[in-house]
């Protein structure tokens, strides 16, 4: 019998645990701005050698809270490759590549102006 009072002490103090304790409100990733603009902010945040990492599609879902049918378009948007790396004996492994940036003046030099002109 004491048994049976102690089982219903603990289902009668876990109950009131629970109606005291109200449940965590889920954190909301859901922004206002558009995916292209976040991802874009984010990308300028990107140092040479993140930008040289393989990332994954289960990274982007966590980091934005979207689906993958919503990222993958707009990461082809910003130039990103989407490449796999075939193996032997087991399946295979998807990533993306961030788009790198030009090597080398990024500035277009100008033509120098020759003194003579040609009159044909």
């Amino acid at each position: 019998m004491a048994f049976l009072t102690f089982m219903e002490q603990c289902k009668a103090h876990i109950e009131q645990k629970r109606v005291a304790t109200p449940a965590p409100e889920p954190e909301k990733k859901e922004s206002t701005r558009p995916l292209i603009v976040q991802m874009s902010e984010w990308m300028a945040t990107l140092s040479a050698e993140q930008r040289k990492a393989q990332w994954e599609m289960p990274w982007f879902e966590g980091r934005f809270g979207v689906d993958r049918k919503f990222i993958g378009p707009v990461l082809c948007d910003l130039g990103w490759r989407r490449e796999r790396q075939f193996k032997k004996h087991t399946s295979h492994r998807r990533f993306w590549l961030a788009p790198q940036p030009p090597e080398g003046p990024t500035a277009v030099e100008p033509i120098p102006q020759t003194a003579q002109t040609s009159t044909w």
